[in-house]
């Protein structure tokens, strides 16, 4: 499983700090829940443990079994969706599968027919929306 730290971690947005000194460790499976009024940092700090952003301050780590993940190959361990992320307009569902599949293969036994099967989109042929 893998293992995300961050240590003395700080972000700031347009000059103000969002999270500062802030000292977090989450391992899989494990579930947490981010909390906080609109515009607080959740989506950030969530950004941040995926690499989609980097921090202000401070140092995080990847690992699995206890060895480090180098940076360039945490996007190998990592994803994020958000309801604000766009997806190609121009791709049928199969082919934004197909794309997805070449940068993050599927684990284990997964395939494009039991990735349709999951999402229950079976008999679908429209582009993604």
């Amino acid at each position: 499983m893998i293992q995300i730290q961050l240590q003395a971690a700080g972000k700031k947005f347009q000059g103000q700090w969002i999270f500062r000194n802030l000292d977090l460790q989450v391992s899989g499976p494990e579930r947490i829940a981010i909390t906080g009024l609109n515009g607080s940092g959740k989506s950030t700090l969530l950004q941040v443990l995926s690499g989609f952003q980097s921090l202000n301050e401070g140092r995080i780590t990847y690992s699995e079994k206890g060895a480090l993940i180098r940076p360039e190959s945490w996007y190998t361990y990592l994803g994020y969706a958000a309801p604000y992320l766009d997806l190609p307009e121009e791709y049928n569902m199969h082919e934004l599968i197909s794309f997805h599949a070449a940068f993050k293969p599927f684990q284990h036994t997964l395939d494009e027919k039991s990735i349709i099967e999951i999402m229950e989109l079976e008999g679908s042929s429209r582009k993604a929306i």
